[in-house]
């Protein structure tokens, strides 16, 4: 087995019990923190550091720097679609969840402040930081 089929292999697993996980807590998230905190990050760390690797990611991407097009591309499914706006703060879990794992597949992921993060994970973290001014 090679290094990177290890990474894609265990990033897989961790997301999957991650989901599990998510979908079995009994309080119930709203949307917006569906959106706005990515799960398992925000599992490891705490909002301070979600913010700094939010502020981070927008110095990287300039032009992803406002709520509204940040909540568009997040409310984007992993096969293009628009999820509804009346999607349940479940869905929104999910496919994120499923976004993350593509990402990283994909090699579609960040080293932010030490952090190996995807590139979903660093726009929730971006749009939480920008609600946070």
């Amino acid at each position: 087995m090679t290094r990177r089929s290890f990474l894609l292999n265990s990033l897989g697993a961790i997301a999957a019990f991650s989901l599990t996980f998510i979908g079995c807590r009994e309080k119930v998230s709203s949307k917006t923190s569906a959106l706005y905190l990515p799960e398992l990050l925000s599992l490891l760390v705490d909002e301070k550091t979600i913010r700094e690797i939010g502020l981070a990611y927008i110095s990287l991407a300039p032009n992803q720097t406002t709520n509204t097009y940040l909540i568009s591309l997040l409310m984007t499914a992993s096969d293009g679609k628009k999820l509804s706006n009346t999607a349940s703060a479940s869905t929104i879990r999910a496919d994120l969840g499923k976004k993350i794992v593509a990402d990283f597949k994909k090699g579609n992921y960040l080293f932010i402040d030490g952090w190996v993060i995807s590139e979903t994970e660093a726009q929730q973290c971006a749009l939480f930081s920008l609600s946070q001014k």
